[in-house]
């Protein structure tokens, strides 16, 4: 089986992890500053008040989360990006060194 990699495609999705964690940041910020009531309402407005302060760490927690695995994926994919240009160099070099061999050795028994 055959397959190949594209560095620059995983250098993009890289980059688009990292957006994806810039954007997790400012809706954290976003979120956390619009879900603070007041609670000086009637019993409705403090009903709500408690079931905001039960769901605002959750969500906060949902957004911590979100920005490590993104942030993590793309370092990982930023390596892989890396060791695939340098293992793709490598072995062309050695494929390139064989076959200078092999053909200077074709030149000598002709």
């Amino acid at each position: 089986m055959f397959f190949s990699v594209q560095p620059k495609a995983l250098d993009t999705y890289a980059d688009d992890c990292c957006e994806v964690v810039s954007d997790a940041s400012k809706k954290a910020v976003a979120y956390t500053a619009h879900t603070t009531p007041d609670d000086s309402g009637g019993a409705l407005m403090q009903r709500l008040v408690v079931a905001m302060n039960d769901v605002q760490p959750a969500a906060e927690e949902m957004f911590q989360h979100l920005k490590r695995i993104t942030h993590r994926s793309a370092v990982e994919l930023t390596g892989a990006a890396h060791y695939y240009r340098t293992t793709d160099r490598v072995v062309a070099e050695a494929q390139d060194a064989l076959l200078a061999h092999l053909n200077g050795n074709q030149a000598a028994t002709d």
